[in-house]
């Protein structure tokens, strides 16, 4: 401690000097002396994040939702509108969505693939719209519907949104 000039209890390994080591090999072998390399050993202390800090600076896929929480179909044809809720970073990634209308675990409309990876700060450049089309059957306005956004690459569900189709009457070509 008295070498280092510090108060703590920290102990050196110091050569007393630089000298030439002399060996056995001829008369032009000399040894370079005690370089930093040799006399110098780094020592890490490696932390593991915990709670909140660890869920700060995990990865994660960046969420997405409807902005509208009632959804109504008057049309066999219907845009709805998502959002990514937040800019795509080094901690936030972009995802992959299918979307598309069920009826329990049957599809009743068309599939749009979407991707969210917008980084731009602006929550209107970071909206998005399908087109769902429904298929050519009899919807009744009292069954459950829902729109359903899953992640592509996982193929989980991420968002469900309850769907009330309304249509006048059904066209026969769709």
């Amino acid at each position: 401690r008295h070498t280092a000039g510090t108060a703590s209890d920290t102990r050196f390994w110091i050569p007393k000097g630089a000298n030439r080591f002399h060996f056995v090999g001829g008369a032009r072998f000399v040894h370079g002396g005690a370089m930093p390399q040799e006399i110098v050993v780094p020592v890490l202390t490696v932390k593991q994040l915990r709670g909140e800090k660890a869920e700060s600076r995990s990865k994660r896929k960046v969420e997405v939702i409807s902005p509208k929480p009632t959804l109504k179909m008057v049309n066999n044809i219907q845009r709805f509108d998502l959002m990514q809720t937040e800019a795509v970073s080094d901690q936030v990634l972009p995802v992959t969505i299918a979307v598309a209308i069920y009826e329990g675990a049957e599809k009743v409309s068309s599939e749009e693939v979407v991707t969210f990876d917008s980084a731009s700060d602006s929550m209107t450049e970071r909206v998005k719209q399908v087109r769902l089309s429904l298929s050519g059957k009899d919807f009744d306005r009292k069954r459950d519907y829902f729109l359903i956004l899953k992640d592509k690459d996982l193929n989980t569900e991420i968002e469900r949104y309850r769907v009330v189709i309304d249509l006048a009457f059904t066209d026969d070509f769709f």
